[in-house]
């Protein structure tokens, strides 16, 4: 392709390049994709520039701005061997191993040539090498999801004594004893927004049948998980397939950024939008941020569901909270523009709603906790003081779970509680074990007594209490005490259902450790530490 761009043009794009690639040496990666995105500014065919931009988003963690940079390198120069590799390592960060061993395989055949030379040696068997991680991947991920479709499947005429029939059972009995802590609140209502959801995924109309109606399917599904996943069930092994093509129907009804589209590319559209709305005036300039809130929420729903599906269905909690992250981020995003423009902060929009970014926040800890131990020492450090920005957050919230019980709950406290935990598992590798305990019992605070977080934040407390000996008598007695008043609600609740298997076992090994410690205080075990 013949250049257009002047020798003035040229020499800014060089000099561009040029320090975007210094600064990517020096680890500054935002500097580094600010230079490449200047430099694409003015040549915006250069397969190169979209490559090294897509390398910074890469060693950034924004996979999906990753994915959409590497595919235009690709698009733009289909010789280029580089951006075949970016490529491939955004769709295996993304979860997308069917397509990176396809794009890995296509890397590799562009090295395929008699004479390489020793780089270009050592890039073909780091090549190989990913290949067979993605292809590893790709049948963890088949074995996973077969797995989960099975754990998750309920037939019709099984549901009877299942949590979230017994939660919709005893929400008038809660109401009239004035009861707005039971975990029956949420589970209930994830129940209803799924049983919907479920139904939308099932309709065959492509559009919505009038002006009125509009697709709900994201909006629906995505309430659920962030209320209750707890709730999620299928009837159909074939759900995946119906997601997939319900989703892009509502993405390109809604014209949403996603699934092509990451945050970094989002955030240029829609403030160069703004930018040129602005001169109309400030009704237009309104309007332009109203009209691009239906696809700014259905890519945040359309995240929320991509997350929840890798981090559940193909047991891959590092992938899920990595789209739950970026949601994080373009709520956070969005919630600045509202705080910095008062014309925007007039459109009320759902998802800059500080209620839902905690809803978000709170599904995003649940996989951080599963893979908080994997996580090297800097991951740790970050994501206390993430736990620590949602705790001090909602320290001083005071509205009343009575006033809108599934909201409040589904958002402050259980983010709140698994923060707490988060804190609890850093203080544990530092050998802190009274901040963990204290960490575990406010964490068991967040949580209705009915709710399995709720003794297993306790059992954790009694477990580093034991550490602190001589002060954990008291400590592990009242955390005791409370797991056996809890034994009764928690057994009605979650009698039949996937997750009673590990009650059980935390029930009883509090049970045990009960045991454990009256016979220590018989014996006079803890004397010797006073």
């Amino acid at each position: 392709m013949v250049s257009t761009l002047s020798d003035d043009e040229h020499s800014i794009v060089a000099t561009f390049n040029s320090e975007g690639n210094a600064l990517f040496k020096e680890m500054n990666y935002p500097a580094a994709a600010a230079k490449y995105t200047a430099a694409i500014n003015i040549d915006e065919k250069n397969a190169i520039l979209h490559s090294n931009r897509a390398a910074c988003w890469l060693s950034l963690q924004l996979y999906l701005d990753a994915l959409s940079d590497a595919t235009k390198a690709t698009e733009l120069d289909p010789s280029f061997v580089k951006g075949f590799a970016r490529l491939a390592r955004a769709m295996d960060a993304l979860g997308q191993h069917y397509q990176s061993t396809i794009i890995w395989e296509e890397a590799l055949k562009k090295l395929a040539r008699e004479s390489l030379t020793l780089p270009e040696r050592i890039q073909q068997y780091e090549y190989k090498r990913s290949l067979t991680a993605a292809k590893h991947e790709q049948l963890r991920a088949r074995k996973a999801l077969e797995m989960s479709i099975k754990h998750h499947i309920v037939r019709k005429g099984e549901e009877k004594d299942l949590p979230w029939i017994i939660a919709k059972r005893l929400i008038p009995v809660l109401v009239a004893g004035g009861d707005y802590t039971s975990c029956a609140w949420t589970l209930g209502k994830a129940y209803d927004d799924l049983c919907e959801g479920m139904r939308e995924l099932a309709s065959k109309a492509a559009r919505p049948a009038s002006k009125d109606t509009t697709p709900r399917a994201l909006e629906l599904l995505s309430s659920s998980v962030l209320t209750d996943l707890r709730a999620w069930h299928i009837r159909n092994p074939n759900y995946l397939e119906k997601f997939r093509r319900k989703s892009i129907q509502e993405t390109e009804f809604y014209y949403a950024f996603a699934p092509k589209l990451g945050l970094e590319a989002i955030k240029k559209i829609v403030l160069g939008r703004l930018a040129r709305a602005k001169p109309e005036g400030e009704a237009e300039y309104r309007k332009e941020w109203e009209v691009m809130q239906p696809s700014l929420t259905a890519t945040a729903r359309y995240w929320i569901m991509e997350g929840f599906h890798q981090g559940t269905l193909f047991q891959n909690p590092a992938v899920g909270a990595n789209y739950l992250g970026q949601t994080i981020a373009l709520i956070k995003w969005g919630q600045i523009q509202e705080q910095c423009d008062g014309l925007l902060k007039e459109v009320k929009v759902e998802i800059f709603e500080a209620t839902y970014l905690k809803r978000v926040q709170a599904l995003y800890l649940r996989f951080v906790l599963e893979r908080f131990k994997d996580l090297d020492h800097g991951a740790q450090q970050t994501m206390l003081e993430e736990a620590d920005e949602i705790v001090n957050e909602t320290t001083n919230f005071q509205i009343p779970r009575r006033s809108d019980t599934v909201f409040v709950t589904s958002a402050w406290y259980t983010a709140r509680g698994y923060a707490l935990t988060i804190k609890a598992l850093f203080y544990q590798t530092k050998g802190l074990y009274a901040f963990a305990s204290l960490s575990y019992k406010l964490s068991a605070e967040c949580f209705a007594e009915d709710d399995g977080n709720y003794i297993t934040a306790l059992l954790r407390c009694i477990k580093s209490a034991e550490y602190i000996r001589s002060p954990s008598v008291d400590i592990q007695r009242e955390s005791l005490e409370k797991i056996r008043k809890a034994i009764p609600k928690l057994n009605y609740v979650w009698k039949a259902s996937k997750e009673v298997d590990e009650i059980d076992k935390t029930i009883k090994e509090s049970l045990k450790w009960e045991e454990t410690l009256e016979g220590r205080l018989k014996i006079g075990y803890y004397d010797q530490f006073n």
